[in-house]
């Protein structure tokens, strides 16, 4: 998992062809921390066939106003650029994993 350090890499990152997950999370979250751990899963699950990338929303709101982010843990699938999953909050890794296959 990645940490956003440049707004400008977003933009790159989110039009790649490899799906990015984003995790749009604050530090202070505690549902946010446990889901690090669900997301580790996650990508060994779906064999690293989807990069996924963590905004401190805290640190950037410009990304909960583009993204109408009401609420943390929110989880945003990008594929070329193109939101194709949203979820706020967070399932079991099995489920995430189920869900994000039909999505990439």
């Amino acid at each position: 998992m990645e940490l956003l350090q440049q707004k400008s890499d977003f933009q790159t990152r989110i039009k790649d062809k490899k799906p990015v997950l984003v995790d749009f999370y604050t530090k202070d979250c505690e549902p946010c921390k446990w889901l690090d751990t669900i997301l580790e899963r996650v990508s060994e699950n779906l064999e690293h066939q989807l990069e996924i990338m963590k905004i401190d929303v805290d640190r950037h709101p410009e990304f909960a106003t583009q993204f109408n982010i009401k609420s943390v843990p929110t989880l945003i699938l990008f594929t070329e650029g193109n939101i194709t999953w949203q979820m706020a909050g967070f399932d079991t890794a099995e489920v995430m994993t189920q869900v994000l296959r039909t999505h990439i």
